[in-house]
């Protein structure tokens, strides 16, 4: 996926996401994760450090394994998240 052309498409796709939430019937949903941590920074335009842009990548490399998930709505929302972290880190990398 490229780098996003427009900054604030990539803020306003992580507020959107923030905003959104989880599906509702997601029993194992843990507020303020990493992901979500740095989708938070998506949506702010915040810089992130060099520890958070590596927990970023660990994040994508466990991304993988979201094809597993039965329930294709947490399915759907789990990658959607997993997208806008690689946006994150494309963006942080042009910095």
């Amino acid at each position: 996926m490229p780098a996003d052309p427009d900054p604030s498409l990539l803020q306003s796709d992580c507020t959107s996401y923030l905003q959104q939430g989880p599906p509702v019937h997601m029993e194992n949903y843990a507020p303020g994760s990493l992901t979500e941590i740095i989708i938070a920074h998506g949506a702010s335009a915040e810089p992130i450090d060099a520890e958070l842009a590596e927990i970023g990548s660990i994040i994508l490399m466990e991304s993988e394994s979201i094809a597993e998930t039965e329930d294709p709505t947490i399915r759907d929302w789990l990658q959607q998240g997993a997208n806008l972290v690689k946006r994150v880190l494309e963006a942080h990398q042009q910095e």
